[in-house]
């Protein structure tokens, strides 16, 4: 994978700056930087996800970064001191990542088609792997509208369910539970909360409204790709100095 994104012929030797979860175990750390020697792509430095990402000082609140990984949701306690930003604390929830979500919506779709249609969309590979590419939107049309109808087709028929926001929300509010309390946990008492997620958590129905909702907190995004941009800016601005 390393060397389909940054082909050796081309980027042999080049310094590399990787940007990580703070909640990685230090044995992938090492087993990812063993890949990067492999390929002969010198790793100089190693920067917290949650710090890179954020641009913006909040003043007189406790800042939180949540990301939604694959396999686990990470939550970091950012200390914040005029302009900068360091990492205070990290918890990683496992087992409450995106995979986790997909996998329970899935069901829960499915199990509607069946009970309104007497239509099974699991069964075979391929109408489960058309379900399944069928999830963003269908989750995007859910968060959008407290009640919505979504379609179906498979071997020239369509099938339609009407659903409910509320109940796509119910389907994972243990999980979102489970990350409200460790987010409560690394915030104790003292400053409001000021809450910052990925824009791609928007895409999550209920998400970073129930996270607010539990906790007290504010809501603020950042673009997926600001880590990037503000290290490299950093590192543009050390290279000029």
């Amino acid at each position: 994978q390393v060397q389909s994104l940054l082909p050796t012929a081309q980027y042999a030797d080049r310094n590399v700056v990787l940007l990580l979860p703070g909640a990685l175990p230090r044995e992938q750390i090492g087993l990812l930087l063993g890949v990067f020697e492999a390929c002969r792509l010198p790793v100089v430095g190693i920067v917290d996800a949650a710090v890179a990402a954020t641009r913006h000082h909040y003043a007189n609140q406790t800042l939180l970064h949540i990301d939604v990984g694959l396999h686990a949701t990470t939550v970091s306690r950012l200390r914040q001191s005029d302009a900068l930003s360091a990492l205070d604390d990290v918890r990683a929830v496992d087992d409450c990542g995106l995979q986790t979500l997909m996998d329970a919506w899935l069901k829960f779709f499915a199990t509607e088609f069946v009970r309104q249609c007497r239509f099974d969309p699991l069964h075979s590979a391929a109408a489960e792997q058309h379900l399944f590419d069928a999830l963003p939107a269908w989750l995007q049309q859910v968060e959008q509208q407290p009640q919505t109808q979504l379609a179906f087709s498979t071997d020239g028929h369509e099938h339609t369910i009407d659903v409910n926001r509320v109940d796509v929300v119910n389907v994972v509010a243990s999980y979102y539970q489970r990350i409200a309390d460790v987010a409560r946990a690394l915030l104790g008492g003292g400053q409001a909360p000021a809450l910052q997620f990925r824009v791609t958590s928007l895409a999550l129905p209920g998400f970073t409204e129930m996270l607010c909702a539990r906790t007290g907190g504010a809501f603020f995004t950042v673009a997926d790709d600001a880590p990037v941009v503000h290290t490299a800016h950093v590192l543009a601005n050390l290279a000029l100095d």
